[in-house]
């Protein structure tokens, strides 16, 4: 049974929360950190844009008219609103299971330890086991426009509920490693998200606060056991290493606090 680290956070800003996961990944790349399970919060609430998604949109200015500040991940997908959930991030190497399964393996891996998670508390979710359909997939509504928020439409094996999504999930392979991470709903600041995306999104989302009412603390620890199981392996509670520590500042400074990063889509980490 392999050993991973186990890192739980405060809150942070998206800057830091993105820096971290990077830090770690360059971390484990090198081999300087062990695979890591990270459960995190955000603070302010933040959006995060795929490092591929096209800033040319009026999201930038809505979210600057808001006051709400927005970094790219070094992960794909669409755009998230980060507010009131649970993060997760799993990172590991070549020589782990979930690097051998594939993308959609991983994905699969992942999403069914999040469901016994979720099955434990009463939510009655299940996963996504087809592709989306063509509309779906183009990103665009019935009259063309796109969309830019993650939680629009499901991928395979992503988490739904009532035919709406639950949990936005997003990976990135490199040479050596793996990076996934993912955001579970806890609650929903409505009319913002109608305002940034639009009343289609947010009748596509759903959150755990309306099937249960379990506190983020308790939901941390049985998502932490069920992963642990799921994953066959051992969890140790840790913190960051010096070396993750100075590159992580280094990457808030010279990377995700900048324009440069934010508003330019492009390739990152290992290209």
């Amino acid at each position: 049974m392999d050993s991973w680290r186990l890192l739980i956070d405060q809150p942070k800003s998206g800057w830091e929360n993105m820096a971290t996961d990077e830090a770690v990944l360059a971390g484990r790349s090198q081999g300087f950190s062990p695979p890591t399970l990270r459960l995190y919060e955000w603070n302010p609430p933040t959006l995060s844009i795929g490092c591929f998604q096209n800033t040319n949109h009026n999201i930038i200015e809505s979210c600057l008219s808001e006051g709400i500040p927005f970094v790219r991940r070094i992960t794909g997908g669409r755009a998230v609103l980060h507010g009131d959930e649970i993060t997760y991030s799993i990172i590991c190497s070549e020589n782990e299971r979930l690097f051998a399964e594939g993308i959609s393996g991983g994905y699969r891996i992942i999403s069914g330890c999040l469901l016994e998670a979720l099955k434990e508390i009463g939510v009655k979710a299940k996963m996504q086991d087809a592709r989306c359909n063509s509309l779906f997939n183009t990103g665009q509504d019935a009259n063309g426009h796109g969309k830019i928020s993650c939680f629009h439409s499901p991928s395979r094996y992503e988490i739904i509920i009532d035919n709406k999504k639950l949990v936005g999930s997003a990976q990135r392979r490199f040479k050596r490693t793996f990076l996934q991470h993912g955001s579970i709903l806890f609650g929903v600041d409505r009319e913002l998200v109608l305002r940034l995306f639009g009343k289609e999104s947010l009748s596509r989302m759903a959150w755990v606060g309306l099937y249960s009412n379990v506190k983020k603390d308790a939901f941390k620890t049985i998502l932490t056991e069920k992963i642990k199981k799921g994953l066959n392996i051992n969890l140790t509670m840790g913190g960051l290493n010096p070396y993750e520590v100075s590159l992580r500042d280094k990457l808030i400074e010279e990377r995700y606090k900048t324009n440069m990063w934010n508003m330019h889509n492009f390739v990152g980490f290992g290209s």
